[in-house]
């Protein structure tokens, strides 16, 4: 029977690897922005009204609902996810991986263009973080995008 110290020496040295293969390739931005659209879509899951606040008016103009906002964003990172674990451990699958990139490239241009026309018409309470966090997930994605670009070229010669 293993001691509890060294089941949880074990346990941890597991999860420590399993967080050392999601870099493995460079892919942890977009194990990162997987995370983050997870997470959005499960704020949109709470009870509050989210697509009412300033930010995500623009979203609600297209007349989605919060659900089938939610239900896009976990969809969209289920399926990021499983694209990079399965490029990672068995075949190559970068054309989904580019089709999520792509989509959440445009979900951060669009809260970004939101935040930013706010804040420059003066709509807005003033300057917030958010001046800053959608533009560098806008550039997580386009690095993520280049990334692909290059394992392409770098697969195909071999």
């Amino acid at each position: 029977m293993r001691s509890p110290l060294n089941l949880l020496c074990s346990l941890g040295h597991s999860c420590l690897g399993f967080l050392a293969t999601m870099d493995r390739d460079g892919r942890g931005v977009e194990y990162h922005m997987t995370r983050i659209l997870f997470l959005m879509g499960l704020i949109l899951l709470m009870p509050e009204n989210t697509l009412s606040l300033q930010t995500y008016q623009e979203i609600a103009k297209y007349g989605l609902s919060e659900m089938v906002f939610a239900v896009f964003l976990l969809g969209c990172a289920a399926i990021r996810f499983g694209a990079l674990y399965v490029d990672s451990y068995h075949v190559r699958a970068p054309r989904w991986r580019a089709t999520t990139s792509f989509l959440s490239c445009m979900l951060f241009g669009m809260l970004s263009y939101n935040v930013w026309f706010d804040y420059l018409a003066g709509t807005s309470l003033g300057p917030g973080f958010l001046l800053a966090i959608f533009p560098a997930f806008i550039v997580a994605e386009f690095r993520a995008a280049s990334r692909l670009r290059w394992e392409r070229t770098r697969y195909a010669a071999r």
